[in-house]
């Protein structure tokens, strides 16, 4: 009888790892500190390229604050890099690079996300200014990406 329990056991514990490989590491978006940018890029890009004109440079720091406060809060789990890089090849994404300078090209974002079309989010970013292992929203956020592009005019 022992051996029938522990032969279930073992079975559900290895089904439970080759789900959570499978699912990844899901945790919850917070940015502490909204206030850290001065700039936000917003640059749209279509099948794999920008398209002309596509840079959109905000300013306003209230604007920037509601940005970040909107992604705040939604559930992502982890992806492989190549997951991400192939998930951005096609269709259009709008790629969101926050700086705290005004001169974006000598210097790296502190923090960036991309939303694809169909409202996927993907983060480069673990926290501000640490990039680490992506992550990807565990549903669509098409109206979450709705609101910002309504927000920003773009």
């Amino acid at each position: 009888m022992s051996i029938k329990y522990f032969y279930i056991l073992i079975v559900t514990v290895c089904m439970c790892v080759s789900l959570s490989a499978c699912s990844g590491y899901e945790e919850t978006i917070k940015i502490d500190d909204k206030e850290f940018a001065n700039m936000l890029v917003i640059t749209k890009i279509v099948d794999n390229h920008p398209t002309e004109d596509s840079d959109v440079f905000i300013k306003d720091k209230q604007k920037i604050k509601e940005v970040l406060s909107m992604v705040e809060g939604v559930q992502v789990q982890s992806i492989e890099n190549e997951q991400s890089m192939s998930k951005m090849k096609s269709g259009t994404v709008y790629m969101f690079g926050f700086f705290k300078d005004s001169e974006t090209k000598t210097q790296k974002g502190e923090y960036a996300f991309a939303i694809l079309e169909n409202g996927t989010i993907i983060f480069n970013y673990d926290n501000i200014g640490d990039t680490n292992t992506p992550a990807v929203t565990t549903k669509k956020q098409k109206e979450l990406l709705n609101k910002i592009k309504q927000e920003l005019n773009i």
